[in-house]
């Protein structure tokens, strides 16, 4: 059986029943005290989770601090990433240190109010109803444990179906399954009512004040190594007998595909892809310059669109209007970089050859320029 599931099972057994017989021993009048103290542990741990985050990546470890400790570990090829990473970690460790200070805090105030229930003895009254108010409080303990735990979960599960270059981003084995823990009846139960408190909790704001999610930084992820693989797709297009409609389709089909993942993006995701695509773009052995790539600008259905044009113009020989077509080359995030990475070529007369020269005369940049003519065979 899956040990996620049963620790979902376990933890709210014990806090509903544990929550029960203590509202019985302490009567409604504590219990309701209790009820409040737990509030208000709760309500701590959110104000204070981002210095808890700060404290503990700031924290000594021999020389070194945790963050310090953390970016050495980083391998040479990922180092640009260190400013996505961090927050990332930071946002793994305020969930962490949430679940673990509301169970330390908990753990204190029980220790605390039985001292004290000791030396001030009185009489408890309404020990059924404190029952009911302490269920009440283990069940929202449990919520606060659980919910965190569900988040955490669902994740990882997400990490553990992503492929790049047909490796797992992240492996679990069978009884660890984050997928199947969240998938069942209690799991399910936290993770799809309490998605809302787990975003609240696995919040951060960078020193430029810009707010990062633990969901949104990890479909950053997921949408990264995704769009890594369709790119790299573009390595085993055929170019050699110049560009055609059957090397345009496949190349469509990866604008395509590239089309349907940013979709899926929200636009903290968006912004954090762009970020890793572009700080990773000299390790993609991809026939495109990644360097200016920026998923808030690329319209894919045009940039399809644009290699549907070129095919028709070398085909026919004509088109409606080529300073269009031309513009929107110089304009292209993607296709004008793929074709010119992979030498490929179009053939055209030398009536078009002036046709594409005239509409070049527009066109601004000196780098934009040169690929198009190559890209046309202009000499």
């Amino acid at each position: 059986m899956n040990y996620i599931s049963i620790a979902f099972i376990v933890i709210s057994l014990a806090c509903l029943g544990l929550g029960f017989l203590l509202g019985l021993k302490r009567g409604i009048g504590k219990s309701i005290i209790r009820l409040i103290v737990i509030a208000a542990v709760i309500a701590v741990l959110f104000l204070f989770k981002d210095k808890i985050g700060d404290f503990v990546l700031n924290l000594k470890i021999g020389s070194q601090t945790v963050q310090e400790f953390i970016v050495s570990k980083i391998p040479e090829d990922f180092k640009s990433m260190e400013d996505n990473i961090i927050p990332i970690i930071k946002l793994i460790i305020i969930v962490v240190a949430f679940i673990l200070g509301l169970l330390v805090l908990q753990l204190v105030s029980l220790i605390v109010s039985g001292i004290l229930g000791a030396i001030f003895a009185r009489e408890a009254k309404g020990r059924l109803i404190g029952g009911i108010v302490g269920i009440i409080q283990g069940a929202v303990i449990a919520v606060a444990l659980c919910v965190p735990l569900a988040g955490v979960c669902a994740n990882v599960g997400k990490l553990s179906e992503v492929e790049v270059n047909d490796k797992k981003l992240v492996t679990l084995p069978a009884n660890l399954d984050c997928n199947e823990a969240v998938s069942s009846g209690v799991g399910k139960i936290y993770y799809e009512n309490g998605n809302f408190l787990f975003a609240k909790i696995a919040v951060t704001k960078t020193e430029d004040g810009k707010t990062l999610t633990l969901n949104g930084q990890i479909d950053a992820l997921i949408g990264a190594a995704k769009m890594a693989n369709e790119l790299l797709a573009l390595k085993d297009v055929d170019f050699s007998g110049g560009l055609n409609s059957t090397n345009v389709e496949t190349i469509k089909e990866v604008l395509s595909n590239l089309d349907t993942i940013n979709g899926e993006l929200t636009e903290e995701a968006q912004e954090t892809v762009t970020e890793i695509i572009t700080e990773l773009a000299d390790s993609f052995d991809v026939p495109v310059d990644l360097s200016d790539f920026d998923l808030s600008e690329i319209n894919f259905e045009q940039e399809a669109g644009l290699l549907d044009s070129i095919v028709d113009y070398q085909e026919d020989g004509t088109i409606d209007d080529v300073n269009a077509m031309v513009t929107s080359l110089a304009n292209s995030s993607i296709a004008l970089a793929a074709l010119e990475s992979t030498d490929a070529s179009i053939t055209v007369t030398a009536e078009q050859q002036a046709e594409v020269e005239a509409a070049l005369a527009n066109v601004d940049d000196p780098e934009k320029v040169a690929a198009i003519k190559t890209l046309f065979g202009i000499e």
